[in-house]
């Protein structure tokens, strides 16, 4: 198996590295599984309908709540104007969702990736915590932004192709560090090939006009990785946090520590690396903001209308699951 390398990004023409780029081999059933999963939950062809069809578009800003084929509630949303594209995200609007969105990666290979990341960048322990979709057909500017910053080098989203168009051009631009040229590289998603973003990784979506063909449109996932510890605990919180599942709770996040991976180096009930899944701490317990009772006399379905009120009152608005859940439903049996 192929795992033993992660490549660090060499931009174009330039000797130039970015630090906290890489790529990193992926089992093929893992991207197999994930389009299965979107095909049978009707994420695929939601996806589709947002950015292709008239009837069902969503304005630059807006967003959605979408009850999909696996039962689960979804947030579908599209980033400002200034994105110039018709990129959306769609995610889990809960924590059953995460949840179950979790189970699939767990079930299909992506412990071994984690593996992977943690040995070759020397990391303590992981924890997948932030999932997403995206889809886009057109765009007319790559809007350069990172994902992640000021946590220690120690957060990564991982890019994951599942649909790409035959003969695109040049799908992501990655840009350097190298004042004041700042020089950007160009590359198209490769099959069962993961990009890991970091720290001030700037990138973006390279410029795009799937809509001549009929029904094409890129489609990926998005795992947020993390080695959440007391030092930048906040600053994950804080800086990557930007979907309306997790919210911004940083005990949450706490409570999430080493779920996924740990480093044998830091265990004292083994001499192997842990890969598996520790669940939350059970003991996590979510709080309510003082306005929630009010807001709910006000409009009693303001959790499906008000994103900021839903994540102020997550009690209320059912986002998180019972504490017994991950009492009861997972093993702390090693993988490795």
């Amino acid at each position: 198996m192929l795992w033993s390398v992660l490549f660090l990004f060499t931009l174009i023409n330039r000797w130039h590295c970015l630090s906290q780029a890489y790529r990193v081999l992926l089992p093929s059933k893992l991207t197999r599984a994930l389009n299965d999963y979107c095909r049978y939950i009707g994420l695929t062809d939601l996806a589709r309908s947002y950015i292709l069809s008239e009837e069902n578009y969503i304005e630059p800003d807006g967003f959605r709540l979408v009850t999909l084929g696996d039962g689960n509630v979804w947030y579908a949303q599209r980033p400002a104007k200034k994105w110039k594209s018709d990129m959306h995200w769609i995610s889990p609007a809960d924590e059953q969702g995460h949840e179950d969105f979790l189970k699939l990666l767990r079930e299909n290979g992506f412990l071994g990736v984690l593996n992977v990341i943690g040995n070759e960048l020397g990391i303590d322990a992981l924890v997948a915590y932030q999932l997403t979709f995206i889809v886009v057909s057109h765009c007319e500017q790559g809007f350069i932004h990172h994902d992640t910053h000021n946590t220690g080098d120690r957060t990564y989203n991982v890019i994951i192709p599942l649909e790409t168009v035959e003969d695109s051009p040049p799908e992501l631009i990655i840009q350097g560090t190298d004042e004041p040229v700042f020089t950007q590289g160009r590359l198209n998603y490769e099959e069962n090939i993961g990009i890991l973003l970091g720290d001030f990784a700037e990138h973006a979506t390279s410029e795009c006009d799937y809509r001549d063909e009929p029904g094409a449109m890129r489609l990926a996932a998005t795992i947020y990785i993390t080695d959440v510890n007391e030092d930048n605990v906040e600053a994950v919180t804080k800086n990557t946090l930007t979907q309306i599942f997790p919210t911004k709770d940083v005990d949450w996040l706490w409570a999430q520590r080493g779920r996924h991976w740990i480093n044998a180096e830091y265990r004292s009930d083994a001499d192997v690396h842990f890969a598996g899944d520790l669940g939350r701490d059970h003991l996590f317990s979510a709080t309510d903001d003082d306005g929630c009772n009010g807001w709910k006399e006000e409009d009693p379905s303001f959790c499906e209308t008000n994103l900021g009120r839903r994540k102020a009152c997550p009690v209320m608005c059912d986002l998180y699951l019972d504490g017994d859940f991950f009492e009861s439903s997972f093993s702390t049996d090693p993988w490795l």
